[in-house]
């Protein structure tokens, strides 16, 4: 059996952490506040050019779209799932339906502008558009029932680790 981890490529070409910007920072774990809620970034923005392709990052089939914010349809959020992965792809303009199969590399979409939404202002530059790049275990979002914010940080995988295996430009 092939070791999972090994199955990976980028989303995007190239792979360059958004880090930090006006509206914070795209570092896998970095402190988040959202309604007076604290959390932790649970994936890597990866730096993109708005329309930019957009690969599945795994082997497995486009199981979700839907939408990165409630009420705003402007933002897609696509979900890959595999065998070992499921991952999570914010601000992607889908190119393929749900149940499609992906291998590594595949086109799943283009990048969305973000700056239409943080677009700066009284100060602040514009946000860094970027894709949100987000990794978990197939097993620990069966058990929690949700994907991915129902599980602990124990069960997330670091994609800024995974970044670095390539992809198909």
């Amino acid at each position: 059996m092939s070791d999972p981890l090994h199955l990976f490529v980028s989303p995007v070409v190239p792979a360059t952490p958004r880090g930090r910007d006006d509206y914070g920072s795209g570092w896998w774990r970095s402190p988040r506040t959202h309604s007076g809620h604290q959390y932790r970034h649970p994936g890597i923005d990866l730096a993109v050019e708005p329309g930019q392709v957009v690969r599945s990052p795994i082997l497995g089939r486009l199981s979700h779209i839907g939408w990165a914010y409630e009420g705003d349809d402007r933002y897609h959020a696509l979900v890959v799932t595999g065998r070992w992965w499921r991952v999570r792809l914010l601000y992607v303009a889908p190119a393929v339906a749900v149940g499609q199969m992906l291998a590594p590399g595949d086109l799943v979409g283009h990048a969305e502008d973000l700056r239409e939404r943080y677009p700066g202002g009284g100060g602040r530059d514009p946000i860094t558009p970027h894709v949100h790049f987000e990794v978990i275990p197939v097993e620990a979002a069966r058990l929690t029932g949700r994907f991915p914010t129902g599980a602990g940080p124990s069960v997330r995988i670091a994609p800024e680790a995974l970044v670095t295996l390539g992809g198909k430009g």
